[in-house]
């Protein structure tokens, strides 16, 4: 796995058939980051600074998506954890 791209909840199915949202979420997030990357390369072999500057932009874009995918993906596990606790009682 590249450096800096984290799977979550990845099983094993693929992301064409059965994923679940996460597993779909993981594959987009990634793909920004991928885009970003291959921008500041092209970006570095043309000297073209706006496309390397674009390509980091995108590669952080990337990176907040699948942080916020995290959290969000926390308060989920976290609600339905008290939703289990409340309806034992």
């Amino acid at each position: 796995m590249a450096s800096g791209v984290h799977a979550r909840n990845v099983g094993v199915q693929s992301a064409c058939c059965g994923a679940t949202e996460r597993e779909k979420g993981v594959v987009v997030d990634n793909k920004d980051q991928v885009k970003g990357k291959v921008k500041q390369a092209v970006g570095d072999l043309t000297d073209n600074e706006d496309l390397k500057k674009e390509g980091k932009a995108d590669q952080k874009a990337g990176e907040v998506k699948e942080f916020l995918e995290g959290v969000k993906d926390k308060a989920e596990d976290l609600v339905d954890e008290l939703k289990d606790k409340l309806t034992k009682h």
